[in-house]
């Protein structure tokens, strides 16, 4: 049996909940850098893996948001897009604050 596809609501909360994680990330990272180093290219770079990540979450959330927001739903452009969302909140899975509409998928993706 295939799962239903999430709410917008679902998949807006994903959305803000990984680009939280990623800010504290970001900050958790930035912590561990002198002050004096953070626009050096090295750290630049390293930074650009999680904004990616969080540019990507957001692209997937807003295109899967249009899609089941139409009449009738591509299934399958939808279950791409959530797959893909899913992907990329999946780092943080195990965190209390993962919005309720996701965490089952989450946990049945981990468990796989």
């Amino acid at each position: 049996m295939t799962p239903p596809l999430p709410t917008a609501d679902t998949v807006r909360a994903l959305a803000v909940f990984v680009q939280a994680r990623i800010e504290e990330g970001v900050e958790q990272l930035l912590r561990r850098v002198p002050a004096e180093e953070r626009d050096s290219p090295g750290v630049i770079e390293l930074l650009r893996i999680p904004h990616a990540l969080g540019r990507a979450a957001d692209l997937a959330a807003r295109e899967l948001e249009g899609e089941l927001l139409c009449d009738p739903v591509d299934e399958s452009a939808a279950r791409l897009l959530w797959w893909t969302l899913l992907n990329t909140a999946h780092p943080f899975r195990a965190h209390p604050d993962v919005p309720a509409g996701a965490r089952e998928t989450l946990e049945a993706i981990a468990g796989t």
